[in-house]
């Protein structure tokens, strides 16, 4: 429920009574009190407490399967869970799936035949290759599906787990986001990124809910792109701002098509028209905040964490162990009221993860492999 619901959800005998302008000023207090605390440093994680002997796990090998390797998300989680592993001594040897069956169903059988201890396919959908994902069930080697929501009716066991990530609540918080800084107002154009069925969801089953209950003044035009059409990506939003001359703000569901995005709103001279908002919080992204160039906000996946917190339930899968239920992967709001606070705004300071605040989960983590 949102704070605008819940606060809806309030009431009680009281002879007072409450224009419609009051009550609207105290939703969108609730709702700017709740962006703001999302901007703050993120101090408390969601790691396990049971602890576990890891030292079974050396000299074993872990693959890496993301839908694609070009992304950058994908690159830091992969040098993230070379960092955690390292210390277990087990190998991680990153596959790229392509973004294609073929490719995909490849790497899954590479894993097959080196005998892996585990796999994490990173937003990789079973269906893409669902033989070589059967292949590897057959053999006992277990997989965590990560960034992919868990199908209706689906549930973990011992050789496949799922870790659906914080994609809902990364597109929710843009919403919030924009609904808090328009006042609700915003006349906004998303461009919905079309890949895959999770990212539609993303925003049609969760977001643009979120929206339509934080922002009950704003009006969303929807833009679809796609990364199999990326070149066309700037004549779309050009065209999109122009059929749509009062747009104010661009969401962009995520900062892969930030910059063709971006193109387009310079394209249709909206630049100084439009507040940018995007989600991933990737260095690009944040060197644009920075600068004060089209972008306003960005939404942040803590990727580091979550390639630790990765690392320790395939391993728990590994040795049998139960897997702790979808571990909340910290977001952090970044915009122009916080970005000078990043110290290290560089590719060493994004993959450290020290953008979000301190990185006391790597010390947590390191214990309880030790059986702590």
């Amino acid at each position: 429920m949102t704070a605008l619901a819940m606060l809806g959800a309030c009431g009680g005998a009281d002879s007072s009574t409450t224009t419609p302008a009051e009550s609207g000023k105290s939703q969108n207090s609730a709702l700017s009190a709740e962006v703001e605390a999302a901007r703050a440093e993120v101090t408390t994680f969601a790691t396990p407490t049971a602890g576990f002997d890891a030292s079974t796990m050396r000299g074993k090998t872990v693959y890496y399967i993301p839908i694609t390797l070009k992304a950058e998300s994908f690159q830091i989680v992969s040098k993230s869970l070379s960092e955690a592993f390292q210390g277990v001594g087990v190998t991680v040897q990153a596959c790229d799936g392509g973004a294609n069956p073929s490719t995909a169903a490849a790497c899954l059988n590479q894993a097959l035949a080196a005998h892996a201890a585990g796999v994490i396919a990173d937003a990789l959908p079973v269906g893409l290759a669902a033989n070589a994902f059967a292949a590897l069930r057959t053999a006992k080697i277990p997989v965590l599906i990560v960034n992919q929501l868990r199908p209706a009716g689906q549930t973990d066991d011992k050789l496949l787990a799922y870790e659906p990530g914080n994609a809902i609540q990364m597109q929710n918080m843009a919403a919030k986001w924009i609904a808090a800084d328009s006042g609700g107002s915003a006349k906004i154009l998303t461009q919905e990124f079309t890949d895959s069925p999770n990212t539609i969801a993303y925003l049609e089953d969760h977001a643009f809910k979120t929206l339509q209950s934080a922002c009950g003044g704003c009006q969303n035009t929807v833009n679809k792109v796609s990364s199999a059409n990326f070149s066309l990506i700037p004549s779309s939003t050009s065209s999109a701002l122009l059929r749509n001359p009062d747009t104010n703000y661009l969401w962009t569901e995520f900062d892969t098509i930030l910059q063709p995005t971006m193109a387009g709103v310079q394209q249709a001279g909206f630049l100084s028209k439009v507040k940018g908002v995007s989600t991933n919080g990737l260095l690009g992204g944040l060197q644009l905040l920075r600068a004060k160039n089209y972008l306003y906000a960005d939404v942040a996946a803590h990727y580091n964490f979550q390639a630790w917190a990765n690392a320790d339930s395939i391993m728990r899968m590994a040795l049998g162990l139960d897997v702790p239920a979808d571990t909340a992967i910290p977001l952090r709001v970044f915009d122009r009221t916080n970005i000078d606070q990043v110290k290290n705004l560089d590719a060493a300071g994004e993959q450290s993860g020290e953008w979000f605040g301190p990185t006391t989960y790597k010390d947590v983590y390191t214990k309880l492999w030790s059986g702590a």
